[in-house]
């Protein structure tokens, strides 16, 4: 017979999983920061200071592919 505390994690999983189930197709991605340097000789970038920051969305798909937005 399992425990009162096992049968709460159970039933809290379980709702858990209905909750998720509810919520549809779901997105695996990263939202990513990026700091850049442009390279020019007399930009600011070449002192330290980078551009940015420049945000991108990185989405991964279930063929192993991943696409930055």
């Amino acid at each position: 017979m399992p425990s009162p505390t096992g049968r709460r994690l159970a039933d809290r999983r379980r709702k858990l999983l209905e909750q998720l189930a509810r919520l549809g197709p779901v997105l695996r991605a990263s939202l990513i920061e990026r700091f850049t340097q442009c390279g020019k000789p007399g930009c600011k970038c070449m002192r330290g200071e980078k551009h940015g920051p420049a945000t991108y969305l990185t989405v991964s798909y279930a063929q192993g592919k991943t696409r930055q937005v």
